[in-house]
């Protein structure tokens, strides 16, 4: 049996290394998207839960003011004044966290990431102005 000339082995190797890095790529396709289904599920799970988890806290926090109005109105509080406080407390409460994401918003901005691409695309624009 004669022996394959040398370019025909060659011309196989290559052949079988793209086969190979083909099955290879269609592997890490395939485990992707696994992996991408996987996410997909546990995202709508965490949803699901953190919306159960808000309702079971504002429940526990409407509990908690029925307390707090109940005990003042066995202090002797009208009913009406102890719901107005309540309330009151609630609104408070609402405005303070309201002011609170008002200020933690500026930093979702990226200002210094935006400033320091601004810059360097002033210093590369043939006008030199800021965009």
């Amino acid at each position: 049996m004669a022996a394959e000339p040398r370019g025909l082995g060659l011309v196989a190797d290559v052949r079988m290394l793209c086969q190979e890095v083909v099955a290879l790529a269609h592997d890490q396709m395939q485990l992707a998207a696994l992996e991408t289904k996987l996410a997909g599920q546990s995202l709508v799970i965490m949803l699901a839960a953190g919306i159960m988890l808000g309702i079971a806290l504002a429940s526990a926090w409407t509990g908690l003011v029925v307390v707090v109005v109940a005990v003042l109105v066995h202090q002797g509080i009208s009913i009406i004044t102890a719901l107005l406080l309540g309330v009151a407390a609630n609104v408070l409460l609402a405005l303070a966290l309201g002011a609170l994401i008002k200020q933690q918003s500026r930093h979702l901005l990226w200002s210094a990431t935006l400033r320091s691409m601004r810059g360097a695309s002033a210093e590369t624009s043939p006008s030199g102005a800021v965009p």
